[in-house]
């Protein structure tokens, strides 16, 4: 059965090794824990942290976009609880951004069913392709100084422009059926879950 959490009580303060020992069991999880040498593991127990926070379903902060200056990364990057020695809270996921992937991974694999994986992906690619148009300058078509025709982005942009809204809006009606599903008890695309999918097994 997978979980769709793997948090029973939430903290910033506490050790996560402490209140959920049984995230040792899995193999990466544990690997963080022991190669961890500062004190209480408090190190490691932050990455943790700051993995369930960003990426748990039950997180309070679910559904927000991933990147971006309002994204959870930079947004939990820049909260007070992740500050370190040596580590600016600003810069946190920057600096920890193999690690957390890498946690990330792990974590999405154990709470996410295959349908919501998929469309976690998706989302972040929307995501992505909403941050390549924002940072795209737009160019006429120009000549330089030897008559030579430098060719623009004009057409190309305005249709990835008119695109994106309508791309944005599959995906939300999509979420929108995954989550009417969920709630009837159904996996993603339609079929029963089983019944250790349901949690009656």
């Amino acid at each position: 059965m997978i979980r769709d959490t793997l948090i029973n009580e939430w903290s910033t303060t506490k050790n996560i090794w402490l209140l959920h020992p049984e995230l040792k069991a899995h193999e990466v999880f544990e690997t963080y824990y022991r190669l961890d040498k500062s004190k209480g593991h408090n190190k490691s127990s932050k990455l943790m942290w700051f993995v369930a926070y960003c990426y748990d379903p039950k997180s309070i902060f679910a559904g927000m976009p991933e990147f971006g200056p309002k994204g959870v990364l930079e947004s939990t990057s820049r909260a007070l609880w992740v500050r370190g020695k040596t580590t600016d809270p600003a810069n946190f996921h920057a600096v920890n951004s193999n690690s957390i992937t890498e946690l990330k991974k792990v974590w999405v694999s154990l709470t996410h069913k295959p349908g919501d994986i998929m469309l976690r992906e998706w989302r972040e690619t929307m995501e992505s392709r909403a941050e390549v148009i924002k940072k795209t300058e737009y160019r006429f078509d120009e000549y330089d100084v030897e008559g030579k025709l430098i060719k623009g982005n004009v057409k190309e942009f305005d249709e990835m422009i008119s695109r994106t809204p309508k791309m944005f809006d599959l995906l939300e009606a999509v979420e929108a059926k995954r989550q009417e599903e969920a709630s009837d008890g159904k996996s993603f695309g339609g079929s029963k879950d089983s019944l250790s999918d349901g949690g009656t097994i």
